[in-house]
């Protein structure tokens, strides 16, 4: 096993900490900071590993961090009908 796949479960068990916290915790810092970190690993772990192991790694975090994408497909669906 990489390294980065350990630093993948080490991240997988942050979200879910994070994601288990009190409501009246802020989490849109916490989605941020895990949303950084993601991006620039699953960068890694596409060119050092295959492709196809980052889309099966990037399932769960989507289930974990689902409002990101939520946000993204909104932004894509809005630029998409100014064009």
């Amino acid at each position: 096993m990489t390294l980065l796949l350990l630093l993948e479960r080490f991240w997988a068990l942050n979200a879910y900490i994070f994601s288990m916290t009190p409501r009246n915790f802020s989490h849109w810092d916490n989605i941020c900071i895990l949303t950084g970190l993601g991006v620039v690993k699953h960068g890694f772990l596409s060119w050092k590993n295959r492709p196809w192991l980052c889309l099966i790694v990037i399932a769960p975090a989507v289930q974990v961090l689902p409002w990101p994408v939520v946000y993204l497909n909104r932004w894509v669906k809005l630029k998409g009908n100014s064009i």
